[in-house]
């Protein structure tokens, strides 16, 4: 038997052991599905000398929207913000403005667009109008997206251990983000600017069309990798 020499045997002791290496990679999972809730934003306006008689009218119109809305079990139905402001015009008395919110809800889209339709025939103005995912759409599809995107994150790992010439030899910290809802840039919401005025009687409710979101899920991770040698 051949017995290695003492040099022989420190230099092998003296060669460094290959080190580990951490990389780290970021990995998307993507699923598109119809939109399935519409939220309609309208408001209740008044104008006039006296500024309890502009709240006074502000109160009872939102009183009979809020009315006409609840009789839609349909809807979910929530007033929003109350204001109220004097404008002092260069000549001429004191003008009060009082304005309040008004927004609707649902899955049944028909129910909001015909409610806001009638909503605006009695007065009011719509000040927004959007399509968006309903909370337990989006936790539905986490489930399979998380999987999809630790899939691809172990792929791609095992794809850049192996063009480096090493294993993957473990994951260090993984981060596993929520499932959240994109907006289509080329599908903007419908929105009024602020005192845009519209036509006094619409026979019509609004027209609007649902479309399709993409539900998106982030994962990270911190991949240690190996020498295959070792």
């Amino acid at each position: 038997m051949i017995r290695p020499s003492f040099a022989a045997l420190c230099l092998l002791l003296a060669v460094p052991a290959l080190a580990d290496t951490t990389i780290r990679l970021d990995q998307q999972a993507q699923k598109v599905v119809p939109r399935d809730r519409l939220q309609a934003d309208l408001r209740v306006e008044a104008s006039g000398p006296d500024s309890r008689g502009v709240q006074d009218e502000v109160n009872r119109r939102m009183a009979t929207a809020l009315a006409k809305a609840r009789k839609n079990s349909s809807l979910t139905v929530q007033s929003g913000g109350y204001g109220v402001y004097r404008e002092q015009p260069a000549k001429g008395a004191e003008i009060w403005h009082a304005s309040q919110g008004i927004t609707l809800v649902s899955k049944d889209f028909d129910s909001v667009l015909k409610l806001s339709g009638e909503l605006q025939n009695d007065g009011l103005t719509m000040s927004g109008l959007r399509f968006f995912l309903a909370p337990e759409t989006l936790r539905a599809a986490q489930s399979d997206l998380t999987a999809q995107a630790l899939s691809g994150l172990r792929d791609r790992a095992t794809e850049v251990a192996n063009d480096l010439g090493m294993s993957v030899a473990h994951y260090q910290e993984i981060n596993v983000g929520n499932a959240t809802e994109g907006f289509d840039n080329r599908r903007p919401m419908m929105m009024a600017k602020a005192g845009m005025v519209q036509a006094a009687a619409i026979s019509a409710p609004p027209d609007a069309e649902a479309g399709d979101s993409t539900i998106t899920l982030n994962v990270q991770a911190e991949v240690v990798l190996a020498d295959k040698g070792r």
